[in-house]
This record gives C-alpha cells, sequence and structure tokens, in this order.
C-alpha cells in the first residue's frame, strides 16, 4: 500500500478511532506515525513497536496476531497476517484500499502527500508507478512521463518502471527513444522474466494493428513485437497472410509483375480495382446484415508475423505506388511511378 494512502486512511479515522499501525519496515512505519502526528489534531495514532517486549521472532508474530484480532477494522495490502486475523474475528477479509477507495481518491490521497513523507527512495519509487497506473487512463503522456521519469531517478535497479517509459514511449510515437530503451532493457538477462509476470503487460497486449507494425521497422521493437505476438496471441488461426495478399496494394503489384506486356497494364490494372471494391462492398454488406462474423483484428492471427513480411515484399510495395498515382491529380503519378521503375528505384524490395 503507498504510504500516502495509509496516511489518507489514517486522517480520514482518526478523529472516531483509535489506530495502530503495524509493519515489518519499523523506518517506514516511523515515518508515517510522526507525519501523522505532526499534521492531524488529537490523533490517537500508536504503533505496535512502542507495545513489544522483547520477544523471539516466532513470538512477535503471534503477539501481533493476536493484537490485530481484536480491531474492528483492518486495513491493508495483500498479507497473510492481517487475512488471518481479520477472517478468525470477524469472518471476513481485511479491508483492501484499492476496494475501499476508488481510483480517483487514491490518486488524490497520494498527490496530496507525495514526496511529504520522508521513506526510502525505493518506497517513494513505488507511489509514483501507483501514481501512474491509477491516472494512466486519463492523463497526459507529459505527465505519466514526468511520474515514470522520477520514480526510475528514485530507484534506477526496476526493469518495472523502465518498461512503464517504454510503453508510453511507443504508444507517444518516440520509436527512436523506444528503440534505444528496449535495446537496454533486452539486454538485461530478466527482462523478459519480469516482462512477463508485470501489471504492464496486458498494456502491450492491447496494442491496435498499426501500433504493432510500427515496431517492426526497429531491431528490439521488433524482438519485442515477435516476443508479444508469439507468446499472447489470442488466437491460434491462421489467415493474416491470406488477408493481407487480398489486399488492392499487393493484388495490383502481383498483377505489375506478372503482365509481360505493358500497353495491357492499364487495363488489368482498372479491372482488379474493380472487381476489389465490388468485393470489399458485397463483404461488408454481408458483415452488416449478420451472414459474415466481423472479421478479427489481423494480429489475432498467429501468421501476422509473416503478414508483416508480406506488406514488405516487392508486391505489395509495388502495388502501395500504384495506387498513390492512381489518386495524383490527372493520373499523373503514372509518369512519376514509370520513371522510378527505369531508374529500378524498387529494385531494392
Amino acid at each position: 500500500m503507498p504510504i500516502e494512502i495509509a496516511f489518507g486512511i489514517l486522517n480520514k479515522y482518526h478523529r472516531t478511532h483509535k489506530i495502530m499501525l503495524f509493519s515489518d519496515d519499523i523506518e517506514t512505519m516511523s515515518a508515517l506515525y510522526d507525519y501523522a502526528n505532526a499534521n492531524l489534531t488529537n490523533a490517537r495514532i500508536h504503533k505496535i513497536i512502542d507495545f513489544l517486549p522483547k520477544y523471539s521472532e516466532v513470538e512477535r508474530i503471534f503477539f501481533e496476531f493476536t493484537f490485530m484480532s481484536y480491531a474492528t477494522e483492518i486495513f491493508s495490502a495483500y498479507s497473510h497476517l492481517p487475512y488471518l486475523a481479520s477472517v478468525i474475528s470477524r469472518g471476513r477479509e481485511q479491508n483492501f484500499h484499492f476496494k475501499f477507495f476508488d481510483e480517483h481518491t487514491q490518486a488524490q490521497m497520494i498527490m496530496e502527500n507525495l514526496e511529504k513523507i520522508k521513506i526510502h527512495p525505493i518506497a517513494q519509487a513505488l507511489s509514483y508507478f501507483n501514481l501512474y497506473m491509477l491516472k494512466k487512463t486519463e492523463s497526459d503522456f507529459g505527465i505519466l512521463k514526468a511520474w515514470i521519469n522520477r520514480a526510475i531517478e528514485l530507484d534506477g535497479e526496476s526493469l518495472l518502471y523502465k518498461i512503464a517509459k517504454l510503453n508510453l514511449l511507443i504508444l507517444e510515437g518516440r520509436l527512436e527513444e523506444a528503440e534505444g530503451l528496449a535495446e537496454v532493457l533486452q539486454g538485461n538477462e530478466k527482462f523478459y522474466k519480469v516482462f512477463s509476470n508485470c501489471v504492464l503487460l496486458e498494456d502491450f497486449k492491447r496494442y491496435d494493428r498499426e501500433t504493432l507494425e510500427s515496431l517492426f521497422g526497429y531491431k528490439c521493437l521488433r524482438d519485442l513485437g515477435v516476443w508479444i505476438l508469439s507468446n499472447l496471441s489470442v488466437n491460434a488461426k491462421y489467415g493474416a497472410v491470406k488477408r493481407v495478399k487480398n489486399y488492392l496494394s499487393y493484388k495490383l503489384g502481383e498483377a505489375y509483375l506478372r503482365e509481360n506486356k505493358l500497353w495491357r497494364l492499364p487495363f488489368v490494372f482498372y479491372r482488379i480495382k474493380r472487381e476489389h471494391l465490388v468485393y470489399i462492398k458485397l463483404h461488408q454488406q454481408m458483415v452488416d446484415w449478420g451472414l459474415l462474423p466481423t472479421p478479427p483484428p489481423l494480429h489475432c492471427f498467429a501468421d501476422f508475423i509473416e503478414a508483416l513480411q508480406v506488406k514488405q515484399t516487392l508486391e505489395f510495395k509495388l502495388g502501395e505506388e500504384i495506387i498513390k498515382a492512381d489518386k495524383s491529380f490527372l493520373k499523373l503519378g503514372f509518369l512519376h511511378f514509370g520513371l522510378n521503375v527505369l531508374r529500378g528505384k524498387y529494385n531494392q524490395y
């Protein structure tokens, strides 16, 4: 539980309840105690360390467990001791701050007291990360990045905060910076283990097709994209390659390479384009009428990576240039396209 939220709980209940603080981290507990007594009027707050006789570690645990079981309410994060004390004394689990307070209230508690309580930098970094998690869907990239950068300053060893920054850079489209950070992260042998088990994994899983495709222009980001797709595929079906080869770009490029009589190309292109538009219109009508299911996103298919490779083929690139020429003023783009063909511009694909 972030220390700032713990103070928010004290602030809410100190007028009506006697409060006892429990923690294995004596330094943090003492900092919270001092801050609460300095900022709350007539606070009846105590810390368990002041009541502990000279017990052994096992005896101390039993003493705290017994003492805690007499409490009318228990607030804590996931922990076995508060859970057992609450279940035995009240027949239910303890109060979790994230169930008791909504996300807006939790974020407000953290922001009101951020860096005001003197705690260890690693604990302070966790507060910034919790704030990021609470506000990531409603705050702008600048604010989120400032919080994550501060967390990294406070705890530079944490891979979790750097993964959060990587996600922000990718979503912001700052792929050069993201590539540099990804290279550093992938140089750490623990990276993929942390990545595959962290709370941020769902953010990466929600990338849309355009975002995933953008990763494949960079070496380290491409490796990350491949890992995401190979480990998080939600659909084992194949069909991405077939769909990409059915794109107008691929069909036009394929026809250009296949046709050996150049004078026929305008007629071939016209026929392919007309048939493609008719097919798209009919397919959409059948989806609208419920006769066909809505096609899943391209990245949901198991062969999505192969489909991205198809988009880098000569057929697809030529088709894109043909479409661009067709959309140009008076079709003059075909002159530019022809010159590029003569210059061998497309031989690199």
